[in-house]
């Protein structure tokens, strides 16, 4: 069937202004600034990898600490000793580097933002190994910011991190 252009001549114009074909010209480069209305989309699927992660952390985590514990103040898990906090943030990422980049906002507003409990020990839990830069890169964080910074990275054919880096 072909298209019927005077029937849907709304359509395209809804269309051109959703993704701004209409503000860009030789004369003016940059996308358009203006409010525009976005249709409405679809529900998706999505695979709950970070919380079976979260899960078979928690299980292990338990085995190390005294007291373990689900999302307080949106941290993904909480290890509490006697004398120290750990706290994790998990990230399904492909690399440990993008990990990281992730995590590191999260974990220091979890740490130093005003009336929080200040973390003895922040740790990034990915999936992938971290690469001998990453690991540089985490010294360099720890040495000259002072922060207590880690990376763990998740084995899950046991569900538990390797050593920490």
């Amino acid at each position: 069937m072909a298209f019927n252009w005077n029937a849907n001549i709304n359509f395209l114009g809804a269309l051109a202004t959703a993704i701004d074909l209409e503000s860009l010209s030789e004369d003016n480069p940059h996308r358009s600034e203006a409010l525009r209305q976005r249709a409405a989309q679809q529900g998706t699927e999505i695979d709950p990898k970070h919380i079976r992660m979260q899960n078979l952390l928690f299980e292990s985590l338990k085995k190390r600490h005294p007291s373990v514990a689900y999302e307080e103040n949106f941290i993904d898990l909480i290890g509490r000793d006697t004398d120290c906090v750990t706290c994790y943030e998990l990230k399904t990422e492909s690399t440990a580097r993008m990990c990281i980049r992730m995590a590191v906002g999260q974990l220091l507003e979890y740490s130093h933002y005003p009336l929080s409990k200040s973390a003895d020990r922040m740790v990034v839990v990915g999936e992938a190994p971290a690469t001998e830069d990453d690991r540089a890169y985490l010294a360099i964080l720890r040495k000259r910011f002072n922060l207590p910074i880690h990376y763990g990275w998740f084995r899950w054919e046991n569900g538990d991190l390797a050593p920490l880096v």
